[in-house]
């Protein structure tokens, strides 16, 4: 019986070729093996890392391409304290999701910046076929204190037992800043 040894081509370091063996041969091409799926999976990993840097910066430059225009406050105050304001996202390009734009663009309202806002709407403008409004709704618990609670409209109603008659109603200031 005859048992053929596989020669191993690898080049070894050693100068002794005669001295490499069949051990050194599998653990050389086991080596081999790992380097190259390491190789492999770094290649896969830039690949991924870099698409994801690249939607990344598209995403960015799609967002500073957009502006809010005509912010504008209510004309009432929701509660004490609180008014809502509204503005119109421009620049939004056609077939993009101006709603998606809508939700993830800050806005800066008395000096403060806004990360998102509370809802967006979409009006449909019927006389331009193509003309989409994209509002972006903020409720502003800050610098306002023209949304403050007040007594109006007093009435006397005379003196009572002790103490004096004066009745008035409780009502929220509504005037615009």
């Amino acid at each position: 019986m005859h048992i053929t040894q596989k020669r191993c081509h690898l080049h070894s370091a050693n100068p002794d070729p005669s001295t490499l063996t069949n051990y050194s041969c599998l653990s050389s091409k086991r080596v081999l093996r790992a380097i190259t799926i390491f190789i492999i999976c770094m290649f896969a990993l830039t690949l991924h890392v870099h698409g994801r840097s690249t939607k990344e910066k598209r995403h960015q430059l799609v967002l500073d391409g957009l502006a809010w225009a005509d912010i504008t406050p209510s004309q009432r105050c929701l509660s004490f304290g609180i008014r809502e304001y509204s503005a119109q996202l421009m620049g939004v390009r056609k077939g993009e999701d101006g709603l998606r734009w809508c939700k993830e663009k800050s806005i800066i309202i008395h000096g403060f910046n806004i990360e998102k806002p509370g809802y967006c709407i979409i009006n449909v403008d019927n006389s331009v076929p193509t003309n989409l409004q994209i509002l972006g709704n903020w409720m502003v618990d800050f610098n306002k204190l023209r949304c403050k609670t007040l007594s109006e409209n007093f009435q006397d109603k005379g003196c009572v037992v002790i103490v004096v008659g004066t009745e008035a109603h409780m009502g929220l200031n509504h005037e615009l800043p």
